[in-house]
């Protein structure tokens, strides 16, 4: 199995490359806040093409870059349905998330094929 991380943003909040062994294809977990960039740059590195963005929850540490990945390379991303939501707004009533959200300049999009998941 390959498995590669890597950390984005100010947060530097974590995500992976997950795929099988013998295949170009890998599913991105979690492009957060200026993932994009680096996400290009570790699957060029291990020669992987995104096969789907796999969002393990809604914070927009985790969210911020899903629907540039998700979408300049083609495919769906995955959230639960319970923080789709947060999509449209990734403060969601959380005063002290807006500040740092409008201090950063982060912007949040919804991927073009956003698919839920529940349980």
């Amino acid at each position: 199995m390959f498995l590669a991380s890597f950390a984005s943003g100010p947060w530097q909040a974590k995500g992976y490359l997950v795929g099988p062994d013998g295949s170009d294809q890998a599913i991105v977990i979690d492009p957060g806040v200026e993932a994009a960039d680096t996400v290009r740059s570790a699957l060029a590195e291990y020669g992987r093409r995104a096969a789907g963005v796999l969002l393990t929850h809604g914070h927009v540490d985790h969210v911020a870059d899903a629907a540039t990945v998700a979408d300049e390379a083609g495919v769906p991303a995955w959230l639960h349905s319970a923080d789709v939501e947060l999509l449209d707004d990734p403060a969601s009533g959380n005063p002290m998330m807006a500040a740092m959200i409008d201090q950063l300049g982060v912007s949040v999009g919804t991927p073009a094929d956003l698919r839920t998941i529940a349980g």
